[in-house]
């Protein structure tokens, strides 16, 4: 394996650019096409994801004789300390990811011990796109002093409650949604702040299988499995 790659090249066909959460690391988030950035987007909303690295590393392997290298999206560390790779690929790139795998890329990845989540773009459900986009400003926006704790301590009381029973008690959405967005408060993987939606701390969904969050509201494929 080789040293990560630190130079990111500009194409036509790529959006680059960087995601910056000091709240959840120092270190800037890298992304190459607005695919990359949504899967960023749903990890930093992630309660089991604590570090988010963008491509952390070069894989060596062969088809025919041929020596190939293959460098994965992003590499997550949860919060048991386990790792997994994470790769986004639209049209038609997905296509011949597959070939590539087929070819005895799957093998070598195999070696490394890492589940690797495929993200196509086909799939991607664009109202939770959009959900994931709302959650994420609202993360930005931080409300007056005293306000989250006292949401939080409504709903460490509150098991089982929705965000309408949480609105009724006099907390605004803005404020729900900016502790779901910074992952003190959880809604699960459809990210729905309906009124009805059940509201829980963030650390009663650490359990959730990360393949559900990034594969919603299918499971996301291990392809190295």
């Amino acid at each position: 394996m080789k040293p990560v790659r630190k130079v990111i090249t500009r194409a036509p066909h790529r959006s680059v650019g960087a995601i910056h959460e000091p709240w959840f690391q120092a270190e800037p988030i890298h992304h190459e096409s607005q695919l990359e950035k949504y899967c960023i987007e749903v990890l930093l909303l992630t309660p089991s994801v604590v570090r988010i690295e963008h491509q952390p590393l070069t894989i060596q392997y062969e088809i025919g004789g041929k020596k190939l290298e293959y460098t994965p999206d992003l590499r997550i560390t949860l919060h048991d300390g386990s790792r997994a790779l994470v790769e986004a690929k639209g049209q038609p790139y997905e296509n011949r990811f597959r070939e590539l795998l087929e070819g005895g890329l799957h093998e070598r990845l195999r070696l490394l011990e890492m589940p690797l989540y495929l993200v196509p773009g086909r799939l991607v459900d664009q109202r939770h796109r959009s959900q994931v986009s709302d959650l994420r400003s609202m993360a930005r926006r931080t409300p007056p002093d005293g306000t989250i704790d006292a949401l939080l301590r409504w709903a460490s009381r509150s098991a089982g409650a929705s965000i309408g029973d949480a609105e009724t008690a006099g907390h605004p959405l803005a404020h729900i949604g900016y502790a779901v967005g910074r992952r003190l408060l959880s809604v699960g993987p459809a990210f729905d702040l309906s009124p009805n939606q059940s509201l829980q701390l963030g650390s009663k969904h650490e359990h959730v299988h990360i393949d559900h969050w990034l594969g919603y509201p299918g499971r996301a494929e291990d392809v190295a499995a």
